[in-house]
């Protein structure tokens, strides 16, 4: 909310469900929970589903929304003393600021890395499909929408695939919803078009899993990540999720460690716990 409509970076910031993971709550409490552990009060969740669009609000909606804030101002003080007590501070600190800092600024044209079936396009169509993916991103952020109602992921891949250049090749498409092509037909045969111009294309797309070697690697590092979440107490969802050992096989396999961001798995704490022992396992394989 703070960046988004506000252009700035909320900080210090601090992250009660980070701290209660690192205070020996579980990696996702929820917040009536951490209430009950820590103030011993229960709270009435009876209004967390009533619709909060109608107004006015009625008095059980607004004790309901008082009592977020409430209890979560109680609850900082002894989740403070507690990473005190426990000497985990810094590290909560460390993954609340690198949450608020997380960059966003090219996330659209990113967007088509998430759509399953890309490995299979050649270079032009990845350009395409690139091109597609951030637009409907940046529609969906427009008319808040959820992406699905602007286009399918399925329907972004045929178009990328099938490269339409008049409305009749997009017509043929069976995957595309005619009334998708009515609003968005020309729209999306611009993109097409600017897309199989584009002279800088992205690289074709090489899958972690056709690496040979591929879960053999996964399951050592994540049984080192296990390993270390025992011996310091954090959870290893909060360590390494899949998502994070990915991003550092990738580091090493299709970038060799060089000419691009570090992973997160080999910065800061995660770094100082267990980063060397994942640089050794992947640079001795």
């Amino acid at each position: 909310m703070f960046r988004n409509y506000g252009d700035v970076i909320a900080t210090p910031l601090f992250d009660s469900q980070i701290a209660a993971a690192l205070t020996g709550q579980g990696s996702s409490i929820g917040y009536g929970k951490l209430v009950e552990n820590l103030l011993k009060i229960t709270l009435d969740k009876g209004a967390s589903r009533t619709n909060w669009l109608a107004r006015p609000l009625d008095q059980i909606q607004l004790e309901y929304a008082a009592n977020d804030v409430y209890y979560l101002h109680q609850a900082y003080f002894i989740l403070q003393q507690q990473l005190t007590d426990n000497g985990k501070e810094a590290i909560c600190q460390q993954e609340c600021q690198r949450l608020a800092n997380k960059h966003t600024s090219d996330v659209a044209l990113k967007k088509y890395l998430d759509i399953s079936g890309a490995w299979q396009l050649v270079p032009e169509q990845l350009a395409v499909l690139q091109l597609l993916a951030a637009w409907r991103y940046r529609e969906a952020i427009k008319r808040d929408l959820a992406l699905g109602f602007v286009l399918k992921d399925s329907e972004l891949l045929a178009i990328a695939q099938a490269t339409p250049t008049q409305l009749s090749d997009l017509q043929q498409l069976k995957q595309i919803h005619p009334m998708a092509i009515k609003r968005h037909g020309k729209k999306i045969l611009a993109l097409v078009a600017q897309g199989l111009k584009q002279q800088d294309l992205p690289q074709k797309l090489t899958r972690l899993i056709d690496f040979p070697t591929y879960k053999q690697t996964f399951k050592l590092i994540k049984g080192l990540v296990e390993q270390v979440a025992e011996e310091t107490d954090i959870p290893k969802e909060m360590i390494a999720s899949k998502k994070l050992i990915h991003e550092v096989l990738s580091y090493y396999w299709k970038n060799n460690g060089v000419n691009a961001t570090k992973p997160v798995l080999l910065t800061g704490w995660r770094d100082d716990i267990v980063g060397a022992k994942v640089t050794q396992l992947l640079t001795n394989n």
